[in-house]
């Protein structure tokens, strides 16, 4: 038999029963665990502090938080194949390595994967629990703008752009063509008048599958719940504008007459804590109502909504008691994560939880420590009635450097001795670190004990490193079993379910088109890598190890390209170094090699390379003798030549030796000549100065001529 189904009025009293019953409602002792590990963490007041003794607060629950979270969160930050999908069939095996290779880039890139990741983790640590939702979101924004110069062509495809829609156009003022400019020739051109255009659009983006950390003060869950799909109740509930929830899509009319923020108390306790040392943010009532806030319930609860026997998850917006929206959906949308877990029980432990007692103690011993201390440096004084006069007591407690104490009497005034108990307190404080790390499992990295007899060898640093990272390793495998493999597979069906685009993206230095439509919305997800620096090193060994081995087995078949590139992936990628690609080609683009012979191939192929061999010598030879006649012939026409020019040059040497000697000769016969004539004139000369004397007459210097 059918029930009736249900009214809107009987599923807001259901979702509101679950909202006040849940975990994480105010009333409720998880909550308050919360805000305490909050002030813990944060290192605020106990509350019993006296005024003029110490007020320190012990750090040990920041510490153990701060030392885990960085060894957990490094084997997820690589940013490649953290999580692969397991194919259902051959078929699927090119579906499940594209839908890998896009979802790691879509969260690692596009979502800011790591500071989810670290998020999720601290709150984890602190809060007991890190909890994100992974939904469909489309982001629209409203712009105005004013274009000028448009066509009726440009107006069009602005109209047909599907990612924009036009809300308002007003037409502006008609602007005339340009005016052609004075002294140059105009081309003409039928040119029509431009006009402006002040339009008003909502530009949407395109959608994508996004993770969203929220703070767990914003969590509910039905209590006694032993997982997230177990819990009939669940909801997200946060303080938004009512501006906000127009742009989510809600009626206006609706979120207009919504009252301001309700009477719950338990998100201003928690974020009051969190902003401890801001001042209060609270603003007063606005002017404005789309400034005012609400509390938004995003509620998803198991019920029989249509009344036909089987329980319908449905997901509903609540304002109060407005609910704005709600329907029928196929699975909610949070993946939650705790470090320590319980069996059977949602809610298990922080790393707080496990060091706040230790936190406790320690700030009593630091507080009583040094307050010894400072009584030892500041001690108490005795002072007789009999030594107080007018001023002794006014003078005691006004303390100055070199100042001055009347008495009555010298000498009676003394120091009451103090017992220095800091070394015991140090002593209890140490001890209380040993618990510290005992009950956590969250080490110092600098704690690996040294034995100063003899050096570890490297087994043994490794033994050791492996126990003491145990807790931690434990930690990083529950986070990624319980957060990032369901997170993934949330987002593997959103992709497929709504993404109805093609996306581009690069894998590898390659970049690759990727269509979600046609995969698999079913595939289970998987984490592959190593999770710890020292499984990362053990990684890398095995790997090396393994490429030896197929480098040995090349000739027997036993790998070939596809194994050897597999294999030096893991090496690059566990290296942290990404992209494979930049260190090794991959197999299609190596050249095709030709199989290797078979022994009587290589037989054959031997003897056909000794007759060649012996072919080629013979013609080499014969080449050889060839070339030698030719180079004796080519001797013999240049010996010829050379005599022939031998001859040339000694007969011109004689020809020039010839000519030479006939002008040295003619040079001869011409000097020769020279001194006959002179030789003449000088027997004249005398002949006529002795004919002279002979005659009484002659020339006498000094003389005249007569």
């Amino acid at each position: 038999m059918h029930a009736e189904p249900l009214t809107e009025e009987q599923l807001l009293a259901a979702v509101k029963n679950e909202s006040e019953t849940s975990i994480g409602f105010w009333t409720d002792d998880i909550s308050s665990e919360q805000e305490t590990n909050l002030r813990r963490y944060l290192g605020l007041p106990y509350g019993d502090e006296v005024t003029g003794r110490s007020s320190v607060v012990s750090h040990d629950c920041a510490q153990v938080v701060d030392w885990a979270l960085p060894d957990i969160i490094e084997p997820f930050a690589g940013g490649t194949d953290i999580v692969t999908f397991q194919p259902n069939s051959e078929k699927e095996i090119p579906q499940a390595r594209q839908a890998s290779d896009y979802l790691n880039n879509l969260y690692y890139q596009q979502n800011s994967g790591f500071m989810n990741m670290y998020t999720v983790l601290k709150d984890g640590f602190i809060q007991k629990v890190g909890v994100s939702k992974v939904v469909w979101v489309t982001d629209e924004k409203v712009i105005t703008e004013e274009l000028f110069g448009l066509s009726e062509a440009q107006l069009g495809d602005i109209s047909d752009d599907e990612l924009i829609e036009i809300i308002e156009m007003v037409p502006g003022e008609e602007r005339p063509p340009p005016v052609p400019l004075e002294g140059l020739p105009q081309p003409v051109v039928d040119t029509p008048a431009e006009f402006t255009v002040d339009i008003t659009f909502k530009r949407r983006q395109r959608g994508k599958a996004t993770v969203i950390a929220f703070p767990p003060e914003e969590f509910r869950i039905s209590a006694r719940s032993a997982s997230l799909n177990d819990a009939r109740y669940k909801a997200h509930v946060s303080e938004l504008t009512k501006g906000a929830l127009i742009g989510m899509g809600f009626d206006k009319k609706d979120v207009e007459s919504l009252p301001a923020s309700g009477d719950e108390v338990d998100l201003e306790i928690r974020k009051d804590t969190r902003f401890s040392d801001e001042s209060d943010s609270n603003p007063e009532p606005s002017d404005t109502p789309m400034s005012d806030t609400v509390l938004l319930h995003e509620e998803y609860i198991t019920i029989d909504m249509n009344g036909d026997g089987d329980e319908e998850m449905m997901q509903v917006f609540r304002v109060g008691n407005t609910i704005l929206e709600f329907g029928e959906i196929d699975d909610h949308p949070f993946v939650a994560f705790c470090p320590e877990m319980i069996p059977h029980k949602f809610f298990g432990q922080a790393l707080v939880d496990k060091a706040k007692e230790t936190q406790r103690v320690k700030t009593v011993l630091t507080r009583q420590m040094l307050d010894n201390v400072y009584l030892a440096n500041n001690p108490q004084r005795e002072v007789p009635d009999e030594a107080v006069g007018d001023h002794t007591i006014s003078d005691l407690l006004t303390y100055r450097f070199g100042g001055l104490v009347r008495t009555r009497r010298p000498n009676m005034i003394r120091e009451i001795p103090i017992a220095d108990r800091s070394a015991t307190a140090l002593a209890a404080i140490q001890y209380m670190d040993t618990v510290k790390e005992l009950d956590s499992g969250i080490t110092r990295n600098s704690s690996v004990p040294i034995n100063v007899d003899r050096e570890k060898t490297a087994a043994e640093i490794h033994k050791v490193d492996r126990g003491e990272s145990a807790r931690k390793r434990l930690i990083a495998r529950v986070f990624a079993e319980t957060y990032l493999v369901p997170m993934f597979e949330k987002l593997l069906k959103l992709t497929v379910k709504y993404q109805d685009y093609i996306s581009i993206i690069e894998v590898r230095g390659k970049w690759i088109e990727m269509d979600p439509k046609y995969w698999n919305a079913n595939m289970k997800a998987g984490i592959q890598i190593g999770l710890g620096y020292l499984e990362k090193q053990d990684m890398l060994a095995a790997a090396q190890q393994i490429l030896a081995m197929q480098i040995q087995g090349l000739d027997q078949g036993m790998a070939g390209p596809k194994e050897l590139w597999n294999t030096a992936d893991i090496i690059v990628q566990t290296s942290g170094l990404q992209f494979t690609n930049r260190f090794f080609k991959r197999p299609e683009e190596v050249p095709e090699q030709k199989p290797k012979p078979s022994p009587e191939e290589l037989r054959q192929q031997t003897e056909m390379a000794k007759i060649e061999s012996m072919t080629r010598v013979k013609m080499a030879e014969a080449e050889l003798e060839n070339q030698i006649d030719q180079l004796k012939e080519q001797n013999k026409q240049a010996i010829a030549t050379q005599d022939v020019q031998f001859d040339f040059q000694v007969e011109l040497k004689r020809l020039e030796d010839n000519f030479r000697a006939k002008l040295r000769q003619q040079d001869l016969e011409a000097q020769l000549a020279l001194r006959e004539q002179n030789l003449e004139a000088g027997l004249k000369v005398r002949e006529h100065a002795n004919a002279a004397s002979l005659n009484g007459g002659g020339v006498r210097f000094g003389g005249t001529i007569g």
